[in-house]
């Protein structure tokens, strides 16, 4: 058995045993949406298999905004950019699809549910092919991001239960549907789901997401050929206005993981008065 492999069946046992516990925080799914203006900053950087020759900077970066509008009402922001670049190749870059939703609020923050309703914008560009690989396969969870001339209507239902010094719960289910602006494609439906458990000490969290992706509607060779699963863990400061944190995803299908063996993750979360 691969380390990695090992790596995941730990954190993924990890989940299911805090599944009847009690999410703040997180690394992919989205955040718990709060009553102060969060802007985010993401970097995951892909560690292939083999000998890529990418640089240390290469990588899926996330700018993330989330701003309270009302008393239950969030609007909610991300500027995606990927970026390939080393020794042996020339450099590229380019913006993903912007987003801009809205994210409802519960009313009490340590337990509550939330839904959330956007359009990933299709601003990225079709010419740079090495950043779409990058994107694409660095956090396939999120392939919206990066995908050219397709704008997609996202929707997810979020639910988080956590304790002060104690088991933290979340979870995270919506369809997506992809609609292609140019060459004639046809629309498509697909469906995101994830599962996060952890433990919330006084000022810091750790915890594991298990993501998974489904294709409804695109034809496919066979019935598990529709699913891809990653799972990711780390750690994360909470509590005072700056909460920097690190992760690290691995993918659990046999396809991609052929490809890469990981991804190494940095966020920082800047929490405004």
């Amino acid at each position: 058995m691969k380390p990695h492999r090992f790596v995941a069946m730990i954190a993924g046992l990890f989940i299911i045993l805090l599944i009847e516990s009690v999410l703040a925080q997180s690394f992919v799914m989205q955040t718990r949406v709060e009553d102060k203006t969060r802007i985010g900053l993401r970097f995951m950087r892909p560690n292939f298999s083999g000998e890529s020759g990418l640089s240390t900077f290469s990588g899926a970066y996330d700018l993330q905004v989330n701003i309270p509008v009302s008393s239950r009402l969030n609007l909610v922001g991300s500027v995606p950019f990927n970026t390939a670049s080393g020794d042996d190749f020339d450099g590229e870059s380019s913006i993903g699809n912007l987003y801009l939703g809205i994210q409802t609020r519960s009313a009490t923050a340590d337990k509550g549910s939330s839904f959330s309703l956007g359009v990933f914008v299709p601003t990225a560009s079709d010419k740079e092919f090495l950043p779409l690989v990058v994107g694409l396969i660095t956090n396939f969870y999120e392939f919206q991001r990066s995908v050219p001339n397709v704008l997609t209507v996202y929707t997810n239902f979020a639910y988080h239960n956590r304790r002060d010094n104690g088991p933290m719960f979340g979870l995270e289910i919506g369809p997506q549907f992809s609609i292609p602006t140019e060459n004639g494609g046809d629309p498509e439906l697909f469906a995101h789901y994830g599962v996060s458990g952890g433990f919330q000490f006084t000022n810091v969290a750790l915890f594991a997401e298990l993501l998974g992706m489904a294709i409804i509607t695109e034809a496919v060779d066979g019935f598990g050929d529709r699913f891809s699963h990653s799972i990711d863990f780390g750690v994360q400061l909470t509590g005072y206005s700056v909460r920097p944190g690190i992760f690290y995803m691995i993918p659990l299908d046999e396809d991609l993981s052929e490809d890469l063996d990981g991804a190494l993750g940095v966020k920082v979360d800047f929490m405004l008065p």
